[in-house]
């Protein structure tokens, strides 16, 4: 697999950056502004999984060009948000190898909040069917294994383990390569946040049309049309005929246009349990600790700092 991926790297056009996560953090709507910007390439299919899955990454980094960014302009700045990137540790060290001056950025919420937003959106998704107190019964038991046969998309405590993550990365790329966004920040002020970002990456900032900071994406709320959803996300028949009639980058919209409009009937939801949310914050405690350490700065999570949580709702985050 190493020799495979690592093919042609002086010839290789290089890809400047990565958003990794993590899910329910908002990085569908960074996604969203980020490819609007004139300067900047993402993919129109968000989370391709090239580094996360064996399968992809054994095709090699000329593949992963080819299949993703071969439309890019050589004057655009190629980048991917991927939230899986963050769920293997294998990962980091996978990036390295084939971009090892690509720049990371990490979009970080309350661990708590996250979880539960995580939780919910795969209800939703006729994904999980579990309650989510034996969700944590399962994954926060002493000597529970992370199940990655059934992760990323199940991996609701895992991915808020930020510290233990977040270092991951910190053992292969220098600090100037890398970026931590929190949530928090982004929902006060998307506007300045998404702005300094682009300038980070080594864009302008001021290209960005005024209309693309307008909508926020995958926003937490309820199915609609469940009946047909299943359907559709159930025929791979469906799939192949829309990709073959659409071609790849028509329907990657259209698919994001069902999964995060179309069907979701926005709703703020009833919140988390109150003891679901001590365990979870006990369960955290120490890897925030971590975190602020590598990261040298406090989070904005003051449920971890003596305080309670103010203003930051599961059903805001995208």
């Amino acid at each position: 697999m190493s020799g495979e991926a690592s093919k042609g790297e002086g010839e290789r056009r290089s890809v400047g950056f990565f958003v990794v996560g993590a899910q329910k953090c908002g990085t569908t709507s960074l996604h969203m502004y980020l490819s609007q910007h004139p300067n900047l390439f993402l993919p129109a299919q968000k989370e391709t999984e090239f580094f996360y899955r064996d399968d992809r990454f054994q095709r090699g980094g000329d593949w992963y060009l080819e299949t993703y960014f071969s439309s890019a302009k050589e004057s655009q700045i190629l980048g991917e948000v991927c939230p899986q990137y963050m769920f293997s540790e294998a990962v980091p060290e996978r990036i390295h190898r084939i971009f090892p001056c690509t720049k990371i950025v990490f979009i970080l919420r309350d661990p708590v909040s996250r979880a539960y937003s995580h939780y919910r959106m795969s209800v939703r998704r006729g994904r999980e069917t579990r309650s989510f107190e034996r969700v944590l019964d399962d994954e926060l038991k002493v000597g529970a294994v992370c199940d990655r046969s059934r992760e990323p998309d199940y991996g609701y405590v895992h991915f808020g383990e930020y510290g233990r993550i977040v270092g991951a990365y910190m053992k292969v790329f220098p600090s100037h390569q890398m970026r931590v966004v929190f949530t928090e920040d982004f929902v006060l002020d998307q506007r300045a946040v998404t702005l300094d970002m682009i300038a980070w990456l080594g864009a302008d900032p001021g290209l960005l049309p005024d209309r693309a900071l307008e909508k926020t994406y995958n926003v937490g709320g309820e199915r609609r049309f469940r009946a047909v959803d299943r359907l559709i996300r159930g025929g791979r028949f469906v799939k192949r005929t829309a990709r073959a009639v659409l071609g790849e980058s028509k329907y990657n919209r259209l698919w994001l246009w069902w999964e995060l409009e179309a069907t979701v009937a926005r709703s703020r939801g009833a919140g988390i349990d109150p003891a679901q949310s001590d365990r979870l914050q006990r369960h955290y405690s120490r890897d925030v600790a971590c975190l602020e350490q590598l990261l040298g700065r406090r989070t904005p999570w003051a449920r971890f700092h003596g305080g309670e949580l103010s203003g930051q709702s599961e059903g805001r985050s995208r």
